[in-house]
């Protein structure tokens, strides 16, 4: 079983944001932002054209296969860990309910 298993049929967006967060060189980001903007959902026929572009797409896989696995498992404890951060915020600023 591989990282990228449980992401088979699922949409996936890849997102400059995320480029950026992964330190994506500045010529394969202003490539990805020339024909795609800020985001561009996965299909066969965007990633045949990111093959034709020139981009890394080996570079990509390596880090969001393997990303989106990982923000899935940590999504329910950010929740829990930004609703803690809420409530000390309020706490300190004596905030009404």
């Amino acid at each position: 079983m591989t990282a990228a298993t449980p992401l088979k049929g699922r949409a996936m967006k890849v997102t400059a944001a995320h480029l950026e967060k992964w330190s994506a060189c500045k010529d394969q980001l202003a490539v990805f932002r020339e024909e795609w903007g800020e985001s561009v959902t996965l299909s066969r026929a965007v990633l045949m054209r990111a093959v034709g572009l020139g981009l890394d797409l080996g570079w990509w896989a390596e880090r969001a296969l393997i990303y989106a696995e990982y923000e899935k498992k940590l999504a329910p404890i950010d929740a829990e860990y930004y609703k803690a951060i809420a409530a000390v915020i309020a706490d300190l600023l004596e905030l009404p309910e």
